[in-house]
């Protein structure tokens, strides 16, 4: 089965419409005893504030509404919160921490679910950080939560092999037994096989549909470990591979990344992902932040964005302007 009919093929009993946050309510989360954010609609919502105002966390809320760790890749965010959406599409979802283990509960519609990628059903939620101009040249680890975010959005069952291919490498610590650890060898093979055909499969779909850049797997095959294995940039006129290129020029590299994932979402699925820009704004030039919200609004997407100062915005079509300050929102 190939990559686009696995996309389209997961969402066939899905809306093919773009799905949006419509009201979010928080309790307990970091400074946020109680938020309650209702009328979102889809266009950019611009969070803006002071350094320390509760930007971030708000950001890291609306990022736990997709399968993993959030935004900021911590197992948690506090004792007992409580995060509740409600989509465009009707959905209903809410995510916090069981009082009994301190492990994450998710509910969809009332149901509790056990597979997270569940979330991918009802709303696909991406986002960029500051750190644009090491992503593609620091350490490895970064890059492939970067990639792993997109592609298990793309093939939201990409993310169950994670884990499956996680929970495999840790038992295979403790085991002891020739036998069983031979067994159990063989199906973290098997899971680490269909992560690098998933991996395969969807960077050859963003290649495609990208003039600019070149997508490839270091190894590009499945003898290396799932966890180890790199995803490299390069551009495709002069064949610079983004470790080499300036830093306004990885920075335009992973934008290319982001926003060519966004149209194949909807290319494939007829989906628009959430996307969550976390004080991106402040680290581009002019000329590239005008670019961004221009593709914001052409993408007819929800965009979550932050910065210290409302002007860093001026220009964003039909944003929505929000100021935040002591884990207090106020919309103007």
């Amino acid at each position: 089965m190939t990559a686009k009919v696995g996309i389209a093929g997961y969402f066939a009993g899905r809306p093919a419409q773009s799905v949006w946050i419509t009201r979010l309510h928080l309790r307990g989360f970091y400074g946020y005893g109680s938020l309650d954010l209702a009328g979102l609609a889809c266009t950019p919502m611009v969070f803006y504030g002071p350094n320390g105002a509760g930007k971030t966390n708000l950001m890291d809320a609306v990022s736990l509404l997709a399968p993993g760790h959030g935004l900021r890749s911590a197992p948690s965010a506090g004792s007992g919160y409580h995060i509740a959406a409600d989509t465009s599409a009707g959905d209903k979802i809410q995510t916090g921490l069981r009082p009994d283990s301190g492990r994450r509960l998710v509910k969809i519609n009332g149901r509790e679910v056990k597979a997270q990628d569940e979330l991918s059903g009802c709303l696909i939620v991406w986002w960029l950080t500051p750190q644009l101009d090491k992503l593609l040249s620091g350490e490895p680890a970064a890059r492939r939560r970067f990639f792993n975010r997109l592609i298990a959005g793309l093939a939201p069952r990409y993310h169950r092999h994670l884990r499956r291919y996680q929970h495999l490498q840790a038992s295979l610590a403790q085991i002891n037994d020739a036998d069983w650890a031979a067994a159990t060898s063989d199906l973290l093979d098997a899971e680490n096989r269909h992560i690098f055909q998933i991996r395969r499969q969807v960077l050859d779909l963003l290649n495609e549909n990208n003039d600019k850049i070149l997508i490839s797997l270091a190894p590009n095959d499945d003898s290396a470990p799932a966890h180890l294995a790199d995803f490299m940039v390069q551009a495709r006129d002069n064949g610079r591979a983004a470790k080499k290129s300036s830093t306004g020029e990885q920075k335009d590299m992973v934008l290319d990344v982001f926003f060519s994932a966004v149209r194949l979402l909807g290319k494939t699925s007829g989906r628009a992902p959430v996307l969550i820009l976390d004080d991106v704004a402040a680290f581009l030039d002019s000329d590239r932040r005008q670019q961004v919200f221009q593709t914001l609004a052409a993408l007819k997407v929800q965009a979550w964005l932050t910065g210290t100062d409302r002007p860093l915005f001026d220009g964003c079509p039909d944003a929505r302007y929000f100021k935040v300050d002591g884990h207090q929102v106020n919309p103007e």
